[in-house]
């Protein structure tokens, strides 16, 4: 039986890490997956005219799909899982476009999916084979207090609140997923919903070089705390209700 698997991702302003990222993807061969889909996520910088010229000069199936306004990385997310739906794909792997995981843990997270055939794969930064590169102190001290606080409410350890390198089995995501929130610690709802299925978590490498982070870290260090007690006391996701359609185009 063919397995279906689809590469996604989400752009938003990294026109100067894109050069890198399309460097390494064009010296690696990733026959394995169905397409290469890049979701360019209505960037103010070039992000999207160097996605096209991408797409017309690469040796990888590559397709694009442009938003016409800013939906947040939740509303990436939301649109590679309504293309997976709508063209039969089995795994989603989500891969950032900032270029700070690796096209080499990208593979072996395809080859983990091959041999276990999970419900989700998790990459995670924080593992003890893991390894990041410039990465800020106050930021790793933070991750590590808030997975604490997951671990400990969720009874189980939790070794990733959401990196930029995930594989998901599109049959066991939720499907409501249109109502989950936008913002990018839509991340939670996803660890709620698969922690307790056939997870593995994997460590990745990650590395900082001109990466500038949409997040604000306060902001989503609130949003993940508010986000577990909700599901912790209700055994409920958190729905924002940010279910507006989304226009774009698909190249």
């Amino acid at each position: 039986m063919n397995i279906k698997k689809t590469v996604f991702i989400p752009c938003y302003n990294c026109e100067k890490q894109l050069v890198r990222l399309f460097s390494a993807l064009e010296k690696t061969d990733l026959t394995q997956f169905e397409e290469i889909v890049f979701i360019e996520n209505c960037s103010t910088d070039n992000t999207l005219a160097h996605l096209m010229s991408y797409k017309d000069s690469s040796s990888q199936a590559i397709k694009v799909i442009s938003h016409q306004k800013n939906y947040g990385l939740g509303g990436s997310f939301k649109s590679a899982v309504k293309y997976c739906r709508e063209n039969s794909v089995d795994y989603l792997f989500w891969f950032h476009g900032d270029f700070q995981a690796t096209v080499e843990d990208l593979k072996k997270m395809y080859d983990l999916v091959v041999l276990q055939n999970p419900d989700c794969v998790f990459g995670s930064r924080f593992m003890s084979q893991s390894e990041r590169f410039n990465y800020s102190s106050f930021r790793y001290i933070g991750n590590l207090a808030i997975m604490a606080l997951y671990s400990l409410f969720l009874f189980t350890p939790i070794k990733e609140l959401g990196s930029g390198l995930n594989a998901y089995k599109v049959s066991s995501l939720s499907t409501d997923i249109e109502d989950w929130p936008n913002h990018i610690a839509f991340d939670a709802n996803l660890l709620f919903l698969f922690y307790r299925k056939k997870t593995i978590w994997m460590p990745i490498n990650w590395i900082n070089i001109d990466q500038v982070s949409n997040a604000r870290n306060f902001r989503v260090a609130k949003d993940l705390i508010k986000m577990l007690f909700c599901y912790f006391f209700t055994r409920r996701l958190m729905y924002l209700k940010n279910s507006e359609e989304r226009h774009c185009e698909v190249f």
